[in-house]
């Protein structure tokens, strides 16, 4: 069976395309929001990647062998500690910072207990012009 050898290498596998363009983006520090703590390890990975540094680079700042570092990033920091994970970020010279959000479900439920007590702010200003485009209609 032939094959043109042109034609194989002409696209990359879906996954390694997805792989390369998601390593781009972490090279441009677009990183993802995480909205859970447990994915604090793939942030982690993007932070070194973003440096441009190798896993051995990590491992000589940390002290640790390049094998640990490959072994933790392979399972994504599954169950790293508070503590080990701001040794890494200290050891990238980075910070990460965090803020509560509330759930989409209790925000909107106030968004509409606050529209029908004339508290939601767009929906007061919906009701100004509505009385302005009837103020101009009216003689």
């Amino acid at each position: 069976m032939a094959t043109d050898g042109a034609a194989c290498h002409a696209v990359a596998p879906a996954p390694l395309a997805g792989a390369a363009d998601r390593n781009e983006r972490v090279r441009r520090r677009e990183f993802p929001v995480i909205t859970r703590l447990t994915q604090i390890g793939r942030l982690l990975i993007a932070l070194r990647i973003a440096q441009g540094l190798t896993q051995r680079e990590l491992a000589e700042r940390l002290g640790i062998s390049e094998s640990l570092v490959s072994r933790d990033e392979r399972n994504e920091y599954h169950g790293i500690t508070v503590e080990r994970a701001q040794r890494v970020l200290d050891a990238l010279g980075e910070t990460v910072t965090t803020r509560v959000a509330e759930p989409a479900s209790r925000e909107r439920e106030r968004e509409l207990a606050g529209a029908a007590c004339g508290e939601n702010p767009s929906a007061q200003r919906v009701g100004i012009e509505q009385r302005e485009r009837h103020d101009q209609i009216s003689p």
